[in-house]
């Protein structure tokens, strides 16, 4: 492939370009290494099968890892939070009021065991 730098494009579209045909040669790759390990396996070629097959795993993880494509990956905090918030706060919410209701009533039961502890060493209750 050629890529053909015409006035009207910008710097960073070109940068973009180039960074989409790394990765478009990366995947091609990982496909033909692919391709390459099925015939040999198909063949009973299995040392050539698992070299091919391993060129294909490291071309496929080239490819998803680039540099440049991870950190599209990244969002600000923003993002994040206009995203989770909406999601987790009404679950949460009842949640935290179960979680409440539940503490109130370990410390209830607990005063009421104590107290009745009490009572029973000092002989009141039989």
């Amino acid at each position: 492939m050629v890529v053909v730098a015409s006035p009207t494009v910008t710097r960073q579209r070109t940068i973009w370009v180039l960074y989409a045909l790394a990765l478009a040669h990366s995947a091609e790759d990982a496909l033909q290494a692919a391709a390459e390990a099925r015939a040999a396996a198909a063949e009973g070629r299995l040392d050539a099968a698992a070299v091919s097959a391993r060129a294909a795993h490291v071309a496929a993880e080239s490819a998803f890892f680039h540099p440049d494509i991870l950190s599209l990956l990244y969002f600000p905090s923003e993002y994040k939070m206009a995203v989770y918030i909406p999601l987790f706060l009404p679950t949460l919410m009842p949640i935290l009021t179960g979680l409440a209701w539940d503490m109130k009533f370990f410390v209830r039961r607990r005063r009421c065991a104590a107290s009745y502890r009490a009572a029973t060493r000092a002989g009141a209750v039989e």
